[in-house]
This record gives C-alpha cells, sequence and structure tokens, in this order.
C-alpha cells in the first residue's frame, strides 16, 4: 500500500500509545509466565548500581545513551504515515506468545 505522496519519503511508525518506558517494561514483564518482578529504583541510586556493574565488565555492549534515552519521551507523530500510507498502528498489549510463539 502507498501512494505517490509517499514516494521518497521517510516516515516515523511508532506505536498507536504513548507509553512512559517503565509502562512498556511493565506490560512485557507481565506477559511473562511467571511475570518477574519490576525493581525501579531513584535515579541517583540506578547510576550507582549501573557504575558498579560496569566495572565489573558487564554490559560492554549497551551504550551509555542507551541508558539515559529510558529516563526520556520518545515520542513520534504518526500523522503523516497514516495519512499517506494507512498506518494503523495498535496499542502495545503484549502478551505470552509476542516472546515465545508457538510452533
Amino acid at each position: 500500500m502507498g501512494s505517490a505522496a509517499s514516494h521518497g519519503r521517510g516516515y516515523d511508525l511508532p506505536g498507536g500509545e504513548a507509553l512512559p518506558y517503565h509502562e512498556m517494561v511493565a506490560r512485557t514483564l507481565a506477559a511473562l509466565s511467571p511475570p518477574p518482578r519490576l525493581l525501579q529504583l531513584p535515579g541517583p541510586v540506578f547510576r550507582s548500581v549501573l557504575a558498579v556493574v560496569r566495572a565489573t565488565g558487564r554490559l560492554q555492549g549497551m551504550p551509555p545513551g542507551a541508558i539515559a534515552r529510558m529516563r526520556e519521551d520518545l515520542v513520534f507523530d504518526a500523522g503523516p504515515a497514516q495519512r499517506d500510507l494507512g498506518y494503523a498502528p495498535r496499542p502495545f498489549r503484549p502478551t505470552s506468545a509476542t516472546f515465545f510463539p508457538g510452533p
């Protein structure tokens, strides 16, 4: 599906709802069986724990910017993709099949 208006353009393709990062993580964990517990730490405590973990050589592939983005609002406008492409995102409602599809 597409239109002449979409030729040569790039589009943001966000989900169907804006969620804080912790809510997205909470919904993801709730879909697992058994659901792991989500522990939220105050920023200074989290940064201290993260520094210790990095000092032990873990999280080698995790750039510092990735951690910082967890606390930022990353909201994108789906309007142009909806208008030009008929994009219709759904809300984020994961189930266990989202992560572990059956045969």
